[in-house]
Formats: structure tokens, sequence, C-alpha cells
């Protein structure tokens, strides 16, 4: 007994010992966990403090014409932001260096893409121990490292100016011109055109965007194009994207960022298209409409590209070689459209004023001036299409005017037939879709769509689709009609809508900071 007593005595000896042994090991182990832990948080911290001063830099890089412009107003907002959000002491951290020198904030360009620039950030602090200074570890430094960069943005503002905008034109240049204001002159390259049942370029992309096309920002604000525009007419979107998009193509900078910004209050009413298809004119045998040789097409008429009247006298795009567009040929080529709702159509360019059935004039290239009695129906007002047989399946700048998945259209012989503003509408919802699908796809110069649309006139699913905006798919317009799509290989912009004309301001800000996002 006495025997069992003492070895259970040297056992509990034994094993205090043991513990208070491995106090030794296990108190430093606990010290190192809750000072790695405090390290850890720390290090994040000064890691997020750090990536938010690189993105603060890269944005600062739309104030100035150069690099060397934009770097101090870069490196000294890299600082403001890093220490707003790490002020010193921060943490209990001490020593902590940041400042604008090229040791903590550096930028610089691309060596090999010339519209890129970088930004990198570097800080560090020491951030002090609680139980490893019992060890002689009184402090660590942490290091964090940030990265961002900013490419150069090639936008070219696509503005409607359709009639139904009517008392609305002021406050979209007011929205336009606060867009131009938030980007790079000198840097950034900006253009603009307006649309209504044709379009007028303002302007290609241009570095002294802000001075040719006004402006407003904080600094102050400048007039210029935008401030002349004037609303009336039909809605050829699909025709203004093509053609701003040509002008990004003409720059051919793939390295940029090259956006489209869309704004609409209305639907695609109008396309511009070819009535003749390589073979045939597209005019009814039934018309009394003549062609250069006085011959209806019941006579003979209309049969070779020499006998066309020259409806319209032809557009040049490509005048360079570089544009993505062919140049529009001379010919029976114009607008055809009408209104959101309804049934009338109307014709547009006004050269089939003298397509009558009275004699061709070599000499003026042109037919007598005529009454409406001589029986084509395509007078002065061109409010007929009566003298009309078809439309061809795609519009002059090549855009797919049938897509029998997004809105179906009737077809006979290779051509949309019969002609009918129903027929024309959904034409011009698949053109204005295949133009936004072609430029996001494009090999060469891969464009973003942005598009704000203004007013409950607007069909929201056309603009979802046109921007490939994910975020809409789960709205009630998507969901009722069925048929937003989006494309997750292709470039995602985004689609705003504007109830009012209050709202348009705050639309284009918010794609002009989308857009300079994307630019980071």
């Amino acid at each position: 007994m006495k025997s069992a007593l003492r070895r259970a005595h040297r056992e509990s000896g034994t094993a205090l010992m043991v513990a208070v042994a491995s106090l030794v090991f296990l108190i430093p182990l606990v010290g190192l966990a809750v000072d790695a832990g405090f390290l850890y948080v720390v290090k994040a911290r000064l890691q997020a403090s750090v990536d938010g001063a690189s993105l603060a830099a890269a944005r600062a890089l739309n104030l100035g014409q150069t690099t060397n412009d934009q770097r101090d107003s870069a490196k000294q907002n890299a600082v403001n932001w890093f220490y707003a959000n790490f002020p010193a002491g921060n943490w209990m951290s001490r020593n902590t260096l940041m400042d604008t020198s090229d040791t903590y904030v550096r930028v610089y360009d691309d060596t090999v893409n010339p519209n890129l620039r970088h930004v990198d950030v570097t800080a560090s602090s020491q951030i002090p121990t609680f139980f490893m200074k019992y060890l002689g570890v009184d402090a660590t430094t942490v290091t964090a490292l940030g990265h961002a960069s900013r490419r150069d943005v090639n936008a070219m503002l696509v503005l409607d100016r359709s009639g139904s905008m009517g008392s609305s034109c002021g406050a979209l240049i007011s929205a336009a011109k606060t867009f131009t204001g938030q980007f790079s002159a000198g840097r950034d390259k900006i253009g603009a055109l307006s649309f209504a049942d044709n379009i007028y370029l303002h302007s290609k992309p241009t570095s002294n965007f802000q001075s040719t096309l006004g402006y407003i920002n904080s600094s102050g604000t400048g007039t210029g194009e935008l401030d002349s525009i004037a609303c009336a007419g039909g809605t050829a979107t699909p025709q203004a994207i093509m053609i701003a998009y040509n002008e990004l193509y003409k720059l051919n900078q793939p390295g940029a960022l090259n956006v489209i910004v869309v704004e609409t209050d209305g639907r695609p009413n109008t396309i511009t298209v070819n009535f003749w298809d390589g073979a045939a004119a597209g005019i009814a045998s039934t018309s009394n409409c003549v062609d250069k040789a006085s011959k209806k097409k019941s006579a003979g008429g209309f049969a070779t590209l020499a006998s066309l009247p020259a409806w319209t006298p032809g557009y040049n795009l490509n005048s360079d070689a570089t544009g993505y567009q062919a140049n529009v040929p001379a010919g029976m080529v114009g607008g055809i459209g009408g209104t959101d709702s309804g049934t009338s159509a109307f014709l547009l360019f006004s050269s089939w004023t003298y397509v009558k059935t009275n004699t061709y004039n070599e000499t003026a290239n042109q037919y007598p001036t005529a009454t409406a009695t001589n029986g084509c129906a395509m007078g002065t007002n061109h409010n007929s299409t009566a003298d009309l047989a078809w439309l061809p399946q795609t519009d002059v700048y090549g855009n797919n005017l049938v897509n029998s998945s997004y809105n179906a259209v009737t077809t006979s012989g290779g051509h949309i037939s019969p002609i009918s503003m129903t027929q024309i509408r959904a034409a011009a919802f698949n053109g204005m879709d295949s133009a936004g699908t072609r430029i996001r796809t494009n090999a060469t110069v891969p464009a973003y769509v942005f598009a704000v649309g203004f007013t409950a006139s607007v069909d929201d699913t056309v603009l979802q689709r046109i921007a490939n905006d994910p975020a809409w798919i789960g709205t009630t317009s998507c969901v009722t009609s069925g048929k937003c799509v989006v494309n997750s290989s292709q470039p995602q912009g985004s689609y705003t809508f504007a109830a009012t004309t209050a709202d348009l301001v705050p639309a284009f800000l918010s794609l002009s900071s989308q857009i300079l996002r994307l630019s980071r």
C-alpha cells in the first residue's frame, strides 16, 4: 500500500514538472498565434488601403493631357486615399511609410501599349507585438504592394434628337456635356453624332473634345457642337450606331477602351437600305414610277443598276480605306421608317421627289417636278410605300434585319415582303440588335456599348441586348419580353434608365463612372 502511494506521489511530481516545462513552449506558441492573427488583420487593412490608393491614383489620370501632367495629381490622390484609410497610429502601427516619392507611388507609361498607363503603390508600417516582445521581438514590419492601370478612353456619343425628344433636348445637351466633362481632354478621345431619321456627325473622336463638343464639370462649362442639337424626325438607331462605330474603327486603337454610348427616348423605327440587290430593283410591278429611260417596272424599267434614278448620291464612310463600313453607293439607297406605333410608313431623302411618270432630264439628272396625279406614290411628301415590292435582308451597313429568335419578319424570295410598318419596325429592332453584336465581337477593335433609355416609351429589351448588360436579366421588363440575352464572352456594358429629364445627368454620370472603372 505504501509502495503504491509513493509511486503515485512520484508520478504526480513528474506530471507537474512536464506541465511546467510544457508552458515554456506553449506560452510562446499561444503568443505567436495571437500576434500572428493581429498581424494578419493589420496587413489586410494595409493592403486594402494600398489597393484603394492605386485605384485613386488611376482615377486621377484623367486630369491632364500627358502622363507628366497627370503624375503629380495621381500621386497626391494616392497619398490622400491611403492616409484616409490607414491614418498614422491606426491599429497601434508606427513609422508608417508612404508618400508621393517614386519610392512609394510610381506612375509610368506601358512599354508596349501607348494607350495604357500604370500606377504602382507601396507602403510599409511597423506593427507591435503583444507576447513575442517577451522573446525580444518588439515589432514586425509589414509591406503592401498595389497596382492599377488606366487605359485611354475612345468614346462616341450617339444621341437621339428625334421629334419625340421635343422639349427634353436641353436636358440631353446638359447630360452629354456633363459626360464629356468627366474625361481627360488631350488624352482621351470623344466624338459625337446625333440622329433622327438621319444622322449628323458633330465630331469624330478627338482629344480636344471639350472645346469641340462642349463640357460641364466642377471646373466650369464650355459651349460646343452639342449645343447645336435640335430635335425632330424619326429614329434611325441602327444607322447611327454603325456610323459611330465606324469612327472608332478608323482610330484603330485596340489598346484603348473603345466605347459607344447610345441615348434614346424611343424605339428604332427607321432603317437605311438599298433597293437594288445586285440583280433586281425593289419596285412593285404595279408602280407608275419610271426609271432613267422613263420606263415603268411593268415595261422593263429598273432592270439594271445604270437605269436606276439616284435616290441618294452616296455617303462616304471610308475615304482613307481604314473604316469598318464600306462607302454607301449612289442609287436607290435611302431611309424608310415611321413612328413607334401605327401603320403609316414614309420614305426619306428627297431625291425621289422627281421620280414621276414625266420624262427624265439627262442634263439635269432628275425628273421635272410633278404633281401627285402622275400616279407615282413616292411624291413630294414620301408618305407611301405602295411603289416598293420588298426590303433587303440587311441594311446598307451590313446589319441583319431578319432574326426570327428576336423579332420575326415575313420573307419571300430572299427579301422582306410585304412592306408594312410592322415589318419595318421589326427589321429596325433586328438591325439595332445586330449592330450591337457586331460591334462587341469585332476582332480588330472590339467595343463596349452603354445605353441610356429615356422615358417609359423606350424598349428596355433592345437596349439591354445591345449593351449586353447582365444586371437587367431578372428585371420585370426582361422577364415579360423573354428576349433579354447576355453573352459572357463579349464585352459587357451597362443599360441605365432615366425616367425624367432630371434623371439624365445622373444617368450619364453613372455611365462615365462605369467607363472610367473599366479603363483601370
